[in-house]
């Protein structure tokens, strides 16, 4: 008998053997039949008594390769170096820099943890952290090491992407205590070195609790992998390196912003880094766009950060609509498609509710983020031609945003325990659809057909029109264009949604 993991790779397809467990690896572009077919043969492999992995020879037991975890993004961080008579040569780091960076890291822990810095000596640092998991604190034991970039852990993480950082982190099932190393390269910029170091911290954190009985026996997987950090990415759901790769780059943004401010000199070479991080984490890609939003949010992001990450979402969905119109132009702006997508705070913290944000996951999203906007959703949802419409209630929560309840809590409107008394009801209700593509398509013939019938002068900027595929909608036109007036905004009309 052998037990057999199956898990996804961002490499080529293997299988591993260690005693009576063996892992399969699958690439994680390969779905359905073709899957299917990869992990049939890798069975088959082992009935035989084989499963080779590189390194292995002939009739030994394959051993399972190490995993470590690793920041994502070799060309994020540049290397130190200095110059005499003309030959360049690697800056190492010295303890001193080492402190620094540990100091800048037990300001700021990963979120709800306790980091303390017990030793640093020369070119190693020893570090306790504790984790909440379940109403207790977990122990976790960190040793950092800095060494030569070449010398760093394998990373069956990134592959040859793998940055400047890695990861490995065990658990002793007598003590229930976890040990953490973390290897940093010794030509960091001193600058860099803390965002190498909390990425991993982060990445530590998040397992711990997502893992609290410890390593799974199939290993990390696809948990110290880029999940929704990456282009092309097919999933909504974060991995652990997900969300330590989100608090890096919103981190880096950060930096940027204060250097920026002060008029340092090294404010340039924060904003390349950041921008080479963006790159790196698929930010500049626009697959799972609200997934990568709210891990951003979640991670601190400010609205101002996500603009470009939004932008190109909203000429994604504005593109793809012109291709569905057979060549025919679109009477939509692309602002007003930004409009529709992504909600924007009127107060400082959504307090005061939002302006757009018509599709549900982006309400949702940022209702879920740390501010002070929530809803609830109220009626039934409609479903209606290819897509499923919804009315939400909007709220401002009084207290400070990190206190906010969570929606769907009990303490949260429409909660069993909700006090109307900590949060301030905002009159409009919003109204959101669940398929930005469907409704866009029957909106835009609506609209076109309310042109078409040549409405004249108009005294009320607010416009009111049923589409073909009998969708109520409201709308809002600028009144100094007419005749073809040109529209601000356009969404469900809340009396159609039950």
């Amino acid at each position: 008998e052998m037990t057999v993991s199956i898990r996804r790779t961002e490499g080529p397809a293997r299988t591993t053997r260690a005693g009576d467990r063996a892992v399969i690896e699958v690439p994680r572009e390969l779905n359905g039949p073709e899957a299917a077919k990869v992990i049939a043969e890798q069975l088959e492999s082992l009935r035989g008594g084989s499963a080779p992995h590189e390194g292995a020879k002939a009739g030994e037991a394959n051993p399972v390769p190490p995993e470590a975890g690793a920041t994502k993004g070799k060309e994020v961080y540049a290397e130190n170096t200095y110059d005499v008579d003309g030959a360049t040569h690697p800056a190492k780091l010295n303890e001193k820099r080492l402190k620094d960076a540990l100091g800048g890291s037990k300001k700021a822990p990963p979120r709800g943890t306790k980091l303390d810095v017990t030793a640093v000596a020369g070119t190693t640092a020893t570090l306790k952290m504790e984790v909440p998991v379940g109403g207790r604190l977990a122990e976790v034991a960190v040793h950092v090491t800095l060494k030569p970039r070449g010398k760093l852990a394998e990373s069956q993480a990134h592959g040859s992407d793998a940055g400047p950082a890695r990861l490995d982190l065990t658990h002793d099932a007598a003590s229930g205590k976890w040990t953490a190393t973390v290897e940093v390269s010794e030509t960091m910029r001193p600058e860099d070195v803390q965002f190498a170091i909390d990425h991993e911290l982060t990445e530590a954190a998040e397992l711990v609790k997502r893992n609290p009985g410890g390593k799974p026996p199939e290993g990390w997987g696809g948990q110290i992998e880029a999940g929704v950090m990456k282009a092309g990415a097919t999933t909504d759901q974060a991995t652990a390196h997900d969300v330590a790769a989100a608090k890096e780059v919103v981190d880096h943004w950060k930096d940027y912003k204060n250097l920026a401010k002060n008029k340092s000199p090294n404010a340039a070479r924060r904003k390349e880094t950041f921008d080479r991080a963006m790159e790196a984490q698929g930010l500049h890609d626009p697959s799972q766009v609200p997934a990568k939003i709210a891990l951003l949010r979640e991670a601190g992001a400010p609205e101002e950060m996500l603009a470009d990450l939004k932008q190109r979402e909203v000429k994604r969905v504005f593109d793809e609509h012109v291709a569905s119109l057979g060549g025919r132009a679109s009477t939509f702006d692309i602002r007003v498609i930004g409009h529709v997508l992504f909600p924007e705070p009127k107060g400082t913290n959504g307090e005061a509710g939002v302006r757009g944000g018509h599709h549900t996951i982006e309400l949702t999203n940022f209702a879920d983020a740390p501010n002070k906007f929530q809803v609830v959703e109220v009626g039934a949802p409609k479903a209606h031609g290819g897509t499923t419409y919804r009315r939400f209630e909007q709220w401002g929560w009084k207290g400070e945003a990190v206190t906010k309840p969570q929606r769907g809590s009990a303490e949260a409107p429409g909660g069993a325990q909700f006090d109307r008394a900590k949060w301030q009801p905002i009159a409009d209700a919003k109204t959101t659809f669940d398929d930005p593509a469907a409704f866009i398509a029957d909106a835009e013939a609506g609209y076109a057909a309310w042109l078409k019938g040549n409405p004249g002068a108009l005294s009320d900027e607010q416009i009111a029109f049923t589409t073909p595929g009998g969708v109520a909608v409201i709308g809002y036109v600028d009144l100094q264009s007419g005749p073809n007036y040109d529209l601000r905004t356009i969404y469900p009309d809340g009396v159609w949604i039950p």
